[in-house]
């Protein structure tokens, strides 16, 4: 009994990487190689293990990266908190420094001391901070160091408010000396926070990068976990399938394997070890063209006769091959059958060697089919997605819910997306906001099978662009002519659209142009009809545009010589015999539709593209009614120096005189003037110096008793000056007369200046006494003032601890602090006003943005939780003097706070605009407002408005006084119980290059 044969179970590659059974007439059933398919999974399977130890790994390492990531963190937190809590507890300190400064009292320097204990802890802390690595010595060195600087002024300034007033504190702060420490050390501190900041941003970007690592490990491992059990459990069923299969197939029949060899559908031709053909299916009878009788025992090139389909050369026989490696092979490519007809067939085949599980080669089966509508398609498919990938318009196709499948190298150049980046996307994601409307009219249309009609409209790139685009969309059918999706072309218009939109403006410029030009414009096309006629031709010829459309030039465009009243040729007749540019002659007249006369000046040109045919004409044409009456004039003018009554002459420029009135010759008979001699030498002498100097000459000559003044007016390009002459004899006398009384008068002022100097010298020495006075009385009056302060509050402490003692005692007590801090305020205002009316002021450039915040910051009444303060930025650099400024907007900020009514937090807004070289500043606030009577007296001294608040009634006076004292105005607009707006207008400083 013949052996059992595998019926085509002999596994061979076909093209699309499947495996194919083979029927093999005569030959064996040889089973699979079962060690080496076991060594294989078994690798796997260790593969998988190794695979599952690594995730595990994996994971550990980053979530160990994680961990110690968020406690250095964490570290880098509590480091800038400390950096800020250093920086933030120097500015308490500065802030009590500063309200010590300005006001004097004790409870100010709390703040400060405080301040002052805490950042030396904190410098502590930092100085440690920096010994364990974690900031940079140097730099926490050198802040330790402006630390010491920086306190050591701030006590300098303290003593010496404290033993010798504010100003010689204050000249320290203005030497800016602090402000250049503490901005060091903002400086510093904030590029020790920017180290920190960086470093804990890179310590979360690893965290997340692990976090990243350890989820992509973990899905992979996943992933390829279930794969490989997926897998597995496939071969196992696949390897159980198999072998009962083989027992199956080994109990089959010989008649079986030959029909299933002649009802395949690829060809099959079997050979013996020695190459000859032993058997042929069907399929390969009618490839071959040989009948399995007559190739039996032909050798296999005579029966399987191939070449290379480019080369022409025969290609090697796949059985000899098979013979000599004894392994499967198979064809090369573009490999071409030649039938025993002549016919070419492109094929493609394999060829398996036919032996017995360990024993000998018994002969070759060779499997080969007809792949020319394969290798078409192959083609064909080739060439649409070459088109498709480099065509210049974008091309994409989606699926009828519209997310993208396809993309090609066009759309991503067009939008900025790669494919990778948008398939998957919906299409939406390309549609501007207002125009999603559009896919659910496209997805209607495909849904019936209908094209989208080609549309333009706008898409948006990755980049946000937008880009006007036409658009056209196909359906896309499976095999079954079903809609699965649709085909998008998007073609970029954008050049187009802007070459539309540039061409409209053009025209409607154009339009504009011709419709508001102030010459008469009318346009015809080539045969001389009416095209165009702006509003001046309208309002001269009497034609309206819609009237004129299509009529003859002529009839609208009426014209008559003036003197011979006869009819002028038509412009455009001209032009169109002459092909050029023409020009109306003199004296033309246009006659209006009403029948007016008008005189005109015109010119026509053909209207032609360059070198190409004249396809209308241009008619320009004015009005020269106020032209010829200015000629008039001027012939009128013409006779003005013949008729003048004074002196006129015209000089050459070589010294002839030229031209001379009847006047001249009369007035200046003394010089024996006449025309054609040369001129009298005092006017040739500044006609020269008129030439010389390149501008007319004025001065005074004498003609023997007489005066003239001369005036010589050169005119260059026609070689010669006017010489006009006027008599001022009469005026010079009295001129005389009025110099000498002048002369008088200067004497008498300076005589006056010397009276008032030496009274003023005087003045200045009463005032300088009594300021003297002023100063010592003041001081001489707060010192009983504090006095009697300080023993009434003593003595009211003493009644607070006796029970018994009577209220009365205590209420006395407490007015007299009252009115002993009331008359010291008053006292010291009355300084400040006396210091306002006599010192000497030098103004610098001073700026407004920094001194108000600053005001703000120093002030406790004036603070955030006192008081809502909105400062309207930039304020502007103006002229004036620091302290003075200081007390101006102090005392402003001041009443806007304290003058609110009961309930009302107070709301100011501080404004600033410039004009003209003046800054005027306004604060608005939301106070009880000022009545319409009291407001003419609010700027005087003592003018207390209202008894329900505290005050000396010279603040504001003491304000007007210093806005004066710097050049400045001050103002308000108030209305009872509505607020107030008062305004200071001062100098703006000038910008320095």
């Amino acid at each position: 009994m013949e052996p059992n044969v595998e019926q085509g179970n002999r596994r061979v590659s076909n093209e699309s990487g499947s495996r194919q059974s083979v029927p093999v007439s005569g030959g064996v059933s040889f089973p699979p190689n079962q060690p080496s398919r076991g060594r294989s999974i078994a690798l796997l399977f260790i593969a998988a293990a190794f695979l599952l130890v690594g995730n595990i790994i994996v994971v550990y390492k980053a979530g160990l990266r994680r961990i110690r990531a968020e406690e250095r963190m964490s570290n880098s937190l509590v480091l800038l908190q400390k950096l800020d809590g250093f920086l933030s507890t120097l500015q308490d300190a500065e802030t009590g420094q500063r309200g010590y400064l300005l006001t004097g009292e004790e409870t100010y320097l709390q703040p400060y001391r405080q301040g002052q204990a805490r950042a030396e802890e904190e410098l502590k802390q930092l100085q440690r901070l920096a010994d364990s690595g974690q900031l940079a010595k140097d730099k926490v060195a050198r802040i330790a160091s402006l630390s010491g600087q920086k306190f050591a002024e701030l006590d300098q300034t303290i003593t010496l408010r404290r033993e010798k007033g504010l100003e010689p504190a204050l000249e320290i702060v203005r030497s800016n000396l602090g402000k250049q420490t503490m901005d060091q050390l903002r400086d510093l501190v904030n590029g020790l926070r920017s180290e920190e900041l960086s470093r804990t941003a890179e310590l979360r970007r690893l965290a997340d990068r692990s976090d990243a690592i350890r989820t992509k490990t973990f899905i992979v491992a996943a992933v390829v976990n279930l794969a490989f059990l997926a897998w597995a459990f496939r071969v196992v069923s696949r390897e159980s399938e198999m072998r009962e299969e083989a027992l199956a197939e080994a109990s089959g029949e010989r008649e079986l394997l030959e029909t299933t060899l002649r009802s395949i559908g690829d060809a099959v031709i079997v050979t013996d070890t020695e190459g000859r053909v032993r058997s042929l299916n069907a399929a390969a009878e009618k490839l071959t063209g040989w009948k399995s009788s007559e190739a039996g025992g032909q050798p296999l090139p005579n029966v399987f006769r191939i070449i290379n389909e480019q080369t022409r050369q025969p290609a090697e026989n796949p059985v000899q091959k098979v013979l000599r490696q004894g392994t499967v092979v198979g064809l090369a490519n573009h490999t071409v059958l030649i039938s025993k007809t002549g016919a070419e067939v492109a094929v493609d085949d394999s060829a398996a060697p036919i032996r017995e599980p360990g024993g000998p080669l018994s002969g070759v089966v060779l499997v080969f089919r007809d792949v020319s509508l394969q290798r078409k398609a192959q083609e064909a498919r080739a060439r649409l997605a070459a088109i498709v990938q480099y065509s210049g318009d974008a091309i994409f196709t989606k699926n009828l819910d519209g997310i993208i499948q396809t993309w090609n190298a066009s759309a991503e150049r067009m939008f900025g997306y790669k494919p990778e980046e948008i398939i998957g996307k919906h299409v939406t994601i390309l549609f501007p906001p207002d125009r999603l409307t559009e896919e659910d009219y496209i997805i209607g249309r495909l849904r019936q099978g209908q094209p989208s009609e080609r549309l333009e409209t706008v898409r948006v790139a990755k980049d946000g662009r937008h880009i006007h685009v036409s658009l056209s969309v196909s359906p896309l059918k499976d095999n079954e002519g079903q809609i699965i999706g649709a085909s998008k072309i998007i073609h970029d218009i954008t050049d187009l659209v802007a070459a539309r939109e540039a061409l409209l403006r053009e025209k409607q410029l154009l339009a504009t142009t011709l419709a508001s030009i102030g010459d008469a414009v009318i346009m015809t096309d080539e045969n001389g009809r009416v095209t165009f006629v702006n509003q001046e031709a309208e309002r001269l010829t009497g034609w309206t545009n819609a009237e004129a459309l299509n009529h003859p030039l002529a009839e609208v465009f009426h014209i008559i010589n003036e003197e011979t009243r006869a009819k002028v040729e038509n412009p455009v007749e001209k032009v169109l015999r002459l092909g050029a540019v023409v020009g109306l002659a003199n004296h033309t007249i246009l006659i209006a539709k009403g029948g007016r006369e008008i005189p005109i000046d015109d010119s026509a040109a053909p209207i032609r593209e360059p070198s190409g045919p004249m396809f209308g004409i241009v008619l320009v044409f004015r009005d020269f009614t106020q032209h010829k009456q200015a000629e008039a004039k001027l012939r009128e003018l013409s006779l003005w120096p013949a008729q003048n009554p004074a002196p006129v002459l015209r000089i050459g420029r070589e010294g002839q005189v030229r031209f001379a009135n009847e006047a001249a010759l009369e007035d200046l008979r003394e010089w024996n003037l006449s025309v054609g001699q040369p001129a009298p030498a005092p006017i040739m002498s500044l006609v020269q110096a008129a030439f010389n100097n390149g501008g007319k000459r004025l001065e005074d000559l004498s003609v023997g008793p007489r005066i003239f003044s001369v005036c010589v007016v050169p005119i260059p390009e026609a070689e010669y000056a006017n010489v006009y002459c006027s008599e001022v004899t009469e005026r010079r006398q009295v001129e005389l007369a009025l110099r000498q009384a002048h002369e008088q008068l200067a004497n008498r002022a300076v005589h006056l200046e010397n009276l008032v100097e030496e009274r003023t010298t005087k003045l200045r020495e009463m005032v300088a006494e009594l300021q003297h006075v002023s100063y010592a009385i003041s001081h001489d009056m707060r010192a009983p003032l504090r006095a009697m302060s300080t023993f009434a509050t003593i003595v009211q402490q003493e009644i607070g601890t006796t029970p018994a003692a009577a209220p009365q005692l205590q209420d006395y007590c407490g007015r007299i602090v009252t009115a002993a801090s009331r008359l010291d305020r008053l006292i010291q205002d009355s300084l400040s006003y006396t210091k306002a009316v006599l010192a000497e002021v030098p103004l610098r450039p001073v700026d407004l943005s920094k001194l108000v915040p600053e005001l703000i910051e120093t002030y406790p009444n004036l603070h955030p939780d006192k008081a809502d303060i909105v400062v309207e930025h930039p304020l502007p650099v103006v002229m004036g003097e620091e302290s003075l400024l200081t007390q101006c907007f102090s005392n402003l900020l001041g009443n806007a706070v304290k003058f609110v009514g009961p309930g009302v937090r107070p709301r100011i807004e501080v404004r600033a605009r410039a004009q003209n070289g003046v800054a005027k500043i306004t604060l608005q606030d939301n106070g009880i407002g000022i009545p319409a009577p009291a407001q003419k007296r609010l700027f005087g001294m003592f003018q207390r408005l209202t008894g329900e608040y505290e005050g000396t009634g010279i603040g504001l006076a003491i304000v007007r006084k210093v806005v004066e004292r710097m050049g400045g105005k001050i103002g308000a607009e108030s209305e009872h119980g509505k607020g107030s707006v008062f305004w200071v207008e001062l100098r703006l400083a000038e910008k320095t290059q």
